[in-house]
């Protein structure tokens, strides 16, 4: 029965889905606001990274996973062509009247079978990360050669999304296909669901209150980690450390400093993050900018602290982090230089308790609503 339903979507992921939370998101609300059956195909999560498998209670949804990351070369070319066959195969025989896929890396099995269908079904994709010219060109030869294909078939797909509107303008460059309507092309953020958003004002009457946290990837070559540590350690405030990712410099360097105030507190799962900002006031964004996909982003913690009612210090060289600043209300997005952390003057943040507060607008509902419409659209103009 699965498979002779006409609301059909396939959507191919091929990293594994635990590491993307906006895929997760973005499933959970096509199947609770639409009577959609989706087919997802992605790749197995490494055992080594404790989190709990991806699964939906809805019998709409199938989840196939026919391959595992490998850092050996040889396992990894197995893994890539058995992962292309078994999506083509899977789209072959599923016969879906729309393909949604995510990254370049995921495209090739999609675009042969537009190939083969053409008109027959609408091609969708969405790009987690913007990914220049150059590092295409000088990245992963397979990434580089699929690339190729995806731009030689832009024209033939429906919907071209990238996270922010900066990302968007500067992959429209990179691609320089003028000729291809404008309409297919959309911004898709990256926010958390309104069920986060706090309407409860965190307000700091007291330094020995304040809790900093950071959740994310981590090292010490791209992260202010250093910077920010040696700040907590100077003023005795607790800084807590949550990552999934965290390189073995960055975990030495942790245990190295033999701190209270700086501690690893390991993985979290992305259905536990809310429950565990409650107990923390500032939320902090790390990243150092040497990458143009870090440079023109709005990391989705940005929205996950303000949902929960943290304010959030952002790296001030963040160029499109930069656009999301606000101090005039709580919860704040402050700029911080994170080479110049002592003249951070935190104690008047914290005393600073007259600013009203408005709950974060950010909610990835209303973004999946203007998706769910077109995906719905294409399905009724296909039958």
């Amino acid at each position: 029965m699965f498979f002779k339903n006409l609301n059909k979507i396939v959507i191919i992921h091929f990293q594994p889905l635990e590491l993307y939370p906006p895929i997760m998101n973005l499933i959970g609300f096509l199947l609770e606001n639409s009577d959609l059956k989706i087919l997802i195909i992605s790749n197995k999560l490494n055992p080594a990274i404790n989190f709990n498998t991806y699964k939906h209670a809805s019998n709409r949804i199938k989840i196939l996973r026919p391959s595992i990351i490998h850092c050996n070369i040889l396992c990894r070319i197995y893994n890539y062509i058995k992962f292309y066959l078994f999506s083509f195969y899977y789209l072959i025989i599923y016969n879906p009247k729309i393909v949604l896929y995510f990254e370049t890396l995921s495209s090739l099995p999609a675009i042969m079978f537009k190939k083969i269908k053409k008109k027959k079904i609408s091609l969708m994709c969405h790009y987690h990360e913007y990914t220049t010219t150059a590092e295409y060109k000088n990245g992963m030869f397979l990434n580089k050669w699929i690339h190729e294909i995806e731009k030689k078939n832009y024209h033939n797909y429906q919907w071209i999304s990238q996270t922010n509107k900066e990302r968007l303008s500067r992959f429209l460059i990179d691609i320089n296909q003028p000729f291809i309507r404008k309409v297919i092309f959309k911004v898709m953020p990256n926010y958390p669901s309104k069920k986060w958003v706090s309407n409860t004002d965190k307000k700091i009457h007291s330094l020995l209150e304040l809790k900093f946290i950071f959740i994310g990837s981590l090292c010490l070559k791209n992260h202010y980690l250093k910077e920010m540590a040696d700040f907590a350690i100077k003023n005795k405030i607790q800084f807590d450390i949550f990552s999934h990712n965290i390189k073995e410099d960055a975990i030495d360097y942790i245990k190295n400093l033999q701190s209270t105030y700086v501690k690893y507190c390991g993985i979290i799962d992305y259905n536990s993050i809310r429950e565990t900002l409650k107990g923390y006031n500032i939320g902090v964004v790390l990243y150092h900018p040497t990458t143009s996909n870090v440079k023109y982003s709005a990391p989705n913690k940005i929205f996950e602290y303000l949902s929960c009612g943290l304010d959030v210090l952002i790296p001030d060289n963040m160029e499109y982090a930069m656009n999301y600043v606000n101090q005039s209300y709580r919860p704040r997005i402050i700029p911080i230089n994170f080479n110049q952390l002592d003249s951070f003057d935190y104690a008047s943040y914290v005393n600073n308790n007259d600013l009203s507060y408005k709950p974060s607008p950010y909610n990835y509902e209303d973004v999946y609503q203007v998706l769910m419409t077109n995906i719905l659209q294409f399905q009724q103009n296909s039958n």
